[in-house]
């Protein structure tokens, strides 16, 4: 219920939710939002693909991928939290993916960090991924 949330938490909740990696992606597939290569690099030795997405609210986002598995390793953009959180201006928000294992065909990460300005801002370690479970209807009916 977005009701009881200010409009600037709205919009920060739908930015979200549109930089979700399958959802920015799916939309620079269908030509929704636009993306484009910037640079091939290395950490650790490792090659990497850094590709910038501008997503619907006309955030540029950007990706590093993995040079060998393209498996998602970071995303970066900058955005505008409220003041007493950070004080003014864009603030540079990280997710960074670590752990990749392969669940049922798909590869997917166990470990994800969040950072604000290099701060870690929240982690989650994941011990299973359960794909396409089948959900009781009845877990939708009002008390």
């Amino acid at each position: 219920n977005t009701q009881a949330h200010s409009a600037d938490e709205v919009r920060r909740l739908r930015g979200d939710m549109l930089r979700f990696p399958p959802v920015l992606l799916q939309q620079c597939l269908r030509g929704v939002v636009q993306g484009e290569f910037l640079a091939e690099g290395k950490i650790e030795g490792n090659p990497v693909n850094i590709v910038q997405i501008t997503d619907a609210l006309g955030i540029a986002v950007r990706l590093m991928l993995d040079g060998k598995t393209n498996d998602i390793l970071k995303i970066s953009h900058q955005d505008t939290l409220p003041e007493q959180a950070f004080g003014p201006g864009p603030i540079r928000i990280e997710e960074v993916f670590f752990d990749y294992r392969v669940v049922e065909g798909l590869r997917v990460p166990f470990k994800y960090v969040m950072l604000y300005e290099g701060n870690r801002m929240g982690e989650a370690t994941y011990s299973r991924y359960v794909l396409n479970p089948i959900v009781d209807g009845a877990l939708f009916n009002r008390p």
